[in-house]
């Protein structure tokens, strides 16, 4: 987060392919190298139907 703007978010998969899989370290590797930064997302009064 950068305020309250989302900036990226991070998954258990991100980790394995992005730091386990390619031996780096977890301590020395920022979360921002690792991240997804183009989330979708919308906002909590959506309905499914239109978030589909």
């Amino acid at each position: 987060m950068e305020g309250t703007r989302l900036v990226g978010i991070i998954s258990e998969c991100d980790y394995l392919d992005k730091v386990s899989l390619y031996g780096k370290s977890s301590k020395e590797t920022p979360v921002g190298d690792i991240m997804v930064r183009d989330s979708v997302t919308v906002d909590p009064d959506q309905t499914v139907s239109n978030c589909l």
